[in-house]
């Protein structure tokens, strides 16, 4: 139980039974970012204070060892045991997060869009960090030879056209496979493939069409 009596949830369980590398490695990236995902409009303070953020992070470092799988509290739990006592990729990962946030965090317009629900932001930051540098449990689903320099007067077009597909889906028919990715199942393996995929086209030095 937590201090308002409420039962726990997964992440906040995992924060009390684990105190190894990963486990403070995710608090101190919580720390650093919480505030920016607020700002962004990814997390309300309520949910900041329930961990969803630290839950996010998890998530997100997970699938950059594993690949995008279906959001698993069993494989996140497994996760933070396997890296009870060390956690070697922590300064990559750092940088990998770093780098992303900062360009995500530059780009106002899309702040507090659709593109920031939880499960959306999932997709950008991995298309992001794919994007910058390359990484391989990534390749299957979007293969990059190499780095990509984000031209923001293609990516923004493109992320706001896609955002505002899923405020007015009837308005842009040609996103309707990416709306459906967003519209349930919104955790599930294929769903979040279908989103990174299009949220990669999306920084390409392309208008989608």
């Amino acid at each position: 139980m937590n201090s308002y009596t409420v039962p726990l949830n997964p992440q906040e369980k995992r924060h009390a039974t684990h105190q190894g590398e990963l486990k403070w490695f995710i608090v101190e990236m919580t720390e650093r970012y919480a505030d920016a995902l607020k700002q962004l409009g990814v997390f309300k303070e309520k949910q900041l204070s329930r961990m969803a953020d630290a839950s996010l992070l998890s998530d997100i470092f997970y699938t950059f060892l594993a690949g995008i799988r279906s959001a698993s509290d069993t494989s996140l739990d497994k996760f933070y045991t396997d890296h009870e006592a060390a956690f070697p990729e922590a300064k990559q990962f750092a940088t990998r997060l770093t780098d992303a946030m900062n360009l995500i965090v530059g780009w106002p317009e899309i702040r507090e869009s659709s593109l920031m629900k939880s499960y959306n932001f999932y997709s950008l930051l991995l298309a992001v960090t794919h994007a910058q540098n390359p990484l391989a449990s990534l390749d299957t689903d979007y293969p990059r030879l190499a780095r990509l320099q984000i031209d923001r007067g293609f990516a923004l077009p493109n992320l706001t056209a896609l955002s505002s597909a899923l405020d007015e889906p009837a308005a842009f028919p040609a996103f309707a496979h990416y709306v459906a990715a967003c519209a349930k199942a919104t955790n599930r393996i294929e769903q979040r493939r279908i989103r990174f995929t299009w949220l990669s086209k999306a920084l390409e030095p392309a208008l989608l069409p």
